[in-house]
């Protein structure tokens, strides 16, 4: 009831790691079109409501409050058009890696 020779861990054959998938169209966040396009109207609502609130403003706080609001619906829009476009560079570049390759 020794151990066999085929038992042996220089046996084992290793299998080659799986290749890679070519990139789709998709963007690489898993976020569709519509839900991106749905978050961006939103965020479009919070910089109005950021400006109403800041030209509206009786106190500080609320100034401080509508321009933080507007300034952070236009960075989060801006971050996802970067994105959306991001996505189709790196999209173009890795599929002209694969025709010139």
């Amino acid at each position: 009831m020794g151990i066999q020779a085929s038992d042996s861990a220089e046996s084992v054959e290793r299998k080659p790691p799986p290749q890679a998938s070519p990139p789709s169209q998709a963007p690489v966040s898993g976020a569709s079109l519509p839900s991106e396009i749905i978050v961006g109207i939103m965020m479009l609502l919070f910089a109005a409501i950021g400006l109403i609130e800041t030209f509206n403003a009786v106190d500080n706080e609320m100034l401080v409050f509508g321009v933080s609001l507007f300034g952070f619906a236009c960075v989060f829009i801006a971050g996802l058009i970067k994105g959306r476009l991001g996505n189709r560079k790196a999209a173009r570049k890795a599929t002209e890696g694969l025709r010139h390759g």
